[in-house]
This record gives C-alpha cells, sequence and structure tokens, in this order.
C-alpha cells in the first residue's frame, strides 16, 4: 500500500478567518490565481501558509483603504447649514425678551401704588377735595 502525503485543505471561509481578513480578500488571490481550488471541490490546498496569510492580509488593506486626507485639513462648510443657526438664534432671543418683559411688567406694575389723585390733579391742582 502505498502512502501519499495528504495535503490540508480548507474552505474559502476557514482560509479567511486563519488569516484575519474579509472573504473578498481569499477571493481576489482566487481570481488572481495565487490560490486555487482543487478541482471538483469547494476546498482550497494552502501551500505556503504564512506567504498566502501576508498575501491576504496586503490584499485585505488594498481592498479596505480609504483616501488620505490631510490631517488638519478643514472640512467642507455647506452654507445650508447657517440657516438652522440663525433661526435658532432668532426663537432664543425672542424667548429672551419676553421673559424679560414679562418680568418686569409683574415686578413693577404690580408692586406700584395707585395714586389716589389723577395725573391732572396733580399738576393742576383742581380737584383736590380738601380744599
Amino acid at each position: 500500500m502505498s502512502q501519499g502525503s495528504l495535503a490540508e485543505v480548507f474552505t474559502l471561509n476557514e482560509v479567511a478567518r486563519a488569516a484575519g481578513v474579509p472573504t473578498d480578500a481569499v477571493r481576489t488571490l482566487l481570481g488572481r490565481g495565487e490560490l486555487s481550488f482543487i478541482p471538483g471541490t469547494r476546498f482550497i490546498n494552502v501551500a505556503n501558509p504564512a506567504r498566502t496569510a501576508r498575501r491576504l492580509r496586503d490584499i485585505a488593506l488594498t481592498l479596505h483603504s480609504q483616501p488620505a486626507t490631510a490631517l488638519f485639513e478643514p472640512a467642507a462648510v455647506r452654507r445650508e447649514t447657517r440657516k438652522p443657526v440663525f433661526l435658532s438664534l432668532a426663537a432664543h432671543a425672542a424667548v429672551a425678551l419676553l421673559l424679560v418683559v414679562l418680568s418686569i411688567q409683574s415686578c413693577c406694575w404690580s408692586n406700584c401704588p395707585i395714586p389716589e389723585k389723577s395725573a391732572v390733579e396733580w399738576h393742576t391742582g383742581h380737584g383736590d377735595s380738601s380744599g
């Protein structure tokens, strides 16, 4: 009986999990021909696992990379954002003004003494009942 070498085979998901990458990276290497399915199966033979893991991590980084932006680059300001701020400021100012007016009226007008003489009587001296 001949003993052949048994190669370890893995599924696409197992290769991705072992390398710590998304399955898209494994599919990319399969598409490039760096990995291949065993004919007639859904299994992949990985000849050099360390090299394959490094390649998969490199592919995963390039698949999910974002364009570089300057660290202190000012964000694009849209003109629409100023309108709600102005409306909020106006509404708060109106409420504050209303509170001030109401507090002045309740404080001053309710505690003011009611004069016994009218303003005309005070200025002209007419209408004085005491004589």
